[in-house]
Order: C-alpha cells, then sequence, then structure tokens
C-alpha cells in the first residue's frame, strides 16, 4: 500500500514529461507520412501549385530544385548547396512580408535526420529574419511544424500549420 503512491507519482511525472515535450518539439508525426512512396521533383512542383492554389492568401509564390533562384538561393536558406538535395520545393509569401512558408527537402544522401535537422534550424533562421522585422509573424514561426516523410523532411510555418502539414502529407502519399 506505501508503493501505490509512489507509483501514481511516478505515472504522473512520466504523463506531464510527455505532455511538454510534445508542445516544446516543432516535429510532428503526419497521418500518410510514413508510407514510403517515391518523391520526385515533378511530384513537388504539383504540391506547390496545390498549396498555392489552397492558401493564396499566404502561400503566394514557389521555387523548386532545378530552377534558378532555388540553386542560387540553397545555401542561404537551408545552409547547403542545392546539389546535396535529390527533390526540393519552397513555397512561400513573396509579397506581404509573412512568414508562412512550406519547405520540403530530401537530401541526394538520404539522411532524412539531416534533413529534420536542417529545417528545425531554419525555424531559428526565421525567428532571426523576423525577431525586429516583423514582430508580430514570431507567434506562427514559434508554433512551427517539422516532420519526416518519405525520406526526406517537411517545414511548415503558419498559422494552420497543423491543417496544412496534414494537406502535405496526403498529396504526398
Amino acid at each position: 500500500m506505501k508503493l501505490l503512491p509512489f507509483i501514481v507519482a511516478l505515472a504522473l511525472a512520466a504523463a506531464l514529461t510527455a505532455c511538454s515535450s510534445q508542445t516544446d518539439s516543432p516535429y510532428v508525426s503526419v497521418p500518410g507520412s510514413e508510407l514510403g512512396t517515391e518523391i520526385t521533383q515533378q511530384t513537388l512542383t504539383d504540391l506547390a501549385a496545390e498549396l498555392k492554389a489552397q492558401y493564396r492568401e499566404v502561400l503566394t509564390a514557389s521555387s523548386a530544385l532545378g530552377e534558378e533562384l532555388f540553386n542560387k538561393n540553397c545555401q542561404k536558406l537551408y545552409g547547403f548547396e542545392a546539389s546535396e538535395l535529390s527533390e526540393a520545393v519552397i513555397v512561400y509569401n513573396a509579397s506581404d512580408g509573412l512568414a508562412d512558408e512550406v519547405s520540403v527537402i530530401i537530401r541526394a544522401d538520404g539522411d532524412s535526420a539531416k534533413a529534420l535537422q536542417t529545417l528545425t534550424e531554419r525555424i531559428d533562421l526565421r525567428r532571426a529574419d523576423f525577431e525586429d522585422y516583423k514582430p508580430a509573424e514570431l507567434p506562427k514561426i514559434n508554433s512551427a511544424k517539422v516532420f519526416e516523410i518519405n525520406g526526406g523532411a517537411v517545414l511548415v510555418i503558419s498559422e494552420s500549420a497543423e491543417e496544412i502539414g496534414k494537406s502535405v502529407g496526403e498529396m504526398l502519399k
């Protein structure tokens, strides 16, 4: 009987730890993201078009691996050269100074852990970009979602990050 309060306290501590780690981490699991279907550059181009159509108020432009704009800015965006990627796309807001963004990267070496790390670090870069420029955008940056999908990684920065993340997971099935 003396052991029961200890077990209850231990279970409560474990539950609280699990809850806090879920809210502190940008990593989420998206249904359908673990299916293993191969993602091609055409798939990502189609994804960008669909996201711009569905979320046209906040996602107004895109650039994909192989395009001059993407290849020229890959180092600035992700910290490495475009040649280190096999597929990639970024969908973003080009006109209103909003932080909204969806980035999908698949590394040529297949290292999805490094892709996840890269996009998690991108959250910090976006936060630094908007801190003094447009602080009203920080809440959406702070609630950004990063998830693994079919050997790559996805970053979603938006007030609708959860919804967009699920859409991306469905589109990339």
